[in-house]
């Protein structure tokens, strides 16, 4: 059935996509849908978006390693709610072998800025990881894995991204949690105007929010962690998760 909506779009290569620009600095809207409604979201969108096709495929695994210190710096930025805040992970893109590392620096006026650097065992990572994280590469360690397969649009006639992401897995340790039944759904765009999704998102009464996939997996897999600024999103996505829309009567 999805592989089917995927044929409906007209292609777009990575070459043309990491023209635009966005993968370095963007502006974020995130949502978060059920699976049900993937295939109507996706009939919307053959009308507007083109979809990255690599080697004739349309939906690419992906691993993400993420880093923290021991202190759990980065996600107590997220959690404390600082307008500046970094996130450090490796990336695999499963189905080509390729690995970055990536760090990812959000500023006080909402911009996302991205820096990422080839891994290779003959290039040292560590001026890169001290200049842009502000932490010395040997302190920090790996907090969490996470899994996921990742649709890829981009507008037809502007500069707009738009990633679904689905099948999500969270690991830490010898704990393991998933999350078959969301979608999570973010808009990347190089200024302020809305994006086309939008008007989808609205009609469909699906409000902006969401955890970062790194804040999402911590609280699922870390008991203990602090969480209050997150407390009532992780709930609805759980509930979204488990019941769908009629979920969100048990919050």
């Amino acid at each position: 059935m999805l592989d089917k909506s995927l044929t409906t779009f007209n292609t777009i290569s990575l070459n043309k996509l990491e023209a635009s620009g966005l993968f370095q600095k963007r502006l974020d809207r995130k949502y978060v849908i059920p699976r049900s409604m993937i295939g109507e979201l996706l009939e919307y969108c053959s009308d507007f978006y083109d979809i990255l096709t690599i080697d004739d495929s349309r939906i690419f695994d992906y691993q993400t390693t993420y880093f923290d210190t021991p202190d759990f710096n980065f996600y107590h930025q997220h959690q404390s709610g600082r307008a500046t805040r970094k996130k450090l992970r490796e990336r695999t893109y499963l189905n080509s072998g390729e690995k970055y590392l990536e760090i990812k620096c959000r500023t006080n006026k909402g911009t996302t800025v991205k820096h990422r650097i080839v891994v290779d065992g003959a290039i040292d990572l560590s001026e890169f990881i001290e200049k842009h994280s502000g932490f010395s590469k040997n302190i920090l360690s790996n907090t969490l894995v996470t899994r996921y397969k990742r649709i890829t649009l981009f507008h037809k006639t502007r500069v707009e991204k738009v990633t679904l992401d689905l099948d999500l897995t969270y690991l830490r340790g010898d704990r393991i949690v998933s999350y078959p039944n969301i979608v999570m759904v973010e808009i990347k765009v190089p200024n302020l105007h809305e994006g086309q999704l939008f008007h989808f998102m609205k009609n469909h009464g699906i409000r902006k929010g969401s955890l970062s996939k790194y804040c999402l997996g911590m609280i699922s897999l870390d008991n203990g962690i602090k969480h209050n600024r997150f407390k009532r999103i992780y709930t609805r996505l759980v509930n979204l998760n488990n019941y769908g829309f009629s979920g969100l009567l048990h919050q």
